[in-house]
Formats: structure tokens, sequence, C-alpha cells
């Protein structure tokens, strides 16, 4: 039941993989278009970030099935929370909420000139 558990939660971590990748790729598209700064990268780093937060959710119910199969002493690699992990989440919210005041900054200042 445990590794089945864990498969699930490696079923979640691939979609939210693919959900931070196919967005960074969209991102990469307007870097190399020349205008990065769109309402629709804003848009991608929130998806990105929650993407991670889920990433980041799925990592401790990674550890807690982790624990179980320790205490019912079956043989699993060590596991320890991703710190990192979590900071980078909040660093693309942050840099998200960055880039939705920044496009709007750049609109008005569009519509004066």
């Amino acid at each position: 039941m445990a590794m089945r558990l864990a498969l699930l939660i490696g079923l979640g971590v691939g979609w939210a993989a693919h959900v931070v990748f196919s967005r960074l790729v969209g991102i990469i598209d307007t870097v190399r278009d020349g205008d990065p700064f769109v309402a629709a990268n804003a848009l991608r780093l929130q998806a990105i970030g929650w993407a991670m937060l889920a990433i980041q959710l799925l990592d401790l119910a990674l550890g807690a099935t982790t624990a179980w199969m320790v205490v019912h002493r079956i043989a699993v690699l060590d596991w320890t929370p991703s710190l990192g992990g979590w900071l980078a989440t909040l660093m693309i919210f942050v840099l998200a909420r960055v880039f939705a005041i920044g496009t709007r900054m750049r609109d008005d200042l569009a519509m004066t000139i």
C-alpha cells in the first residue's frame, strides 16, 4: 500500500513538474520575442508558484509515507524536508507579484506618453 501511495505522489509531482516546465517555455518564448514583461508571464509565474507549492506538499506526504514505512520496518531511503524548495516557492510567488505590478506600471506609463 505504501508503494502505491509513493507512486501516486510521484505522479502528482510529475504533473506539477509538467506545469512548471510548460509555463517556463512560455516565459522563455516572450524573452526571445524581446518583451518578457507581459501580463501573461505574471500569470505563468503564479501557476509555477502553485505547482511548486504542490510539489512541496507532496514532498511532505512522501515524508509521512517514508516515516510510516520505517515504523513498519520497511527498508527505505532517508527523507529530509527541503527548505530550499519552500524558499524557492515563496520567491516565485513574490516574483509573480513583481511582474504583475511592473507590467501594470509599464502599461500606465505607455498610456501617458
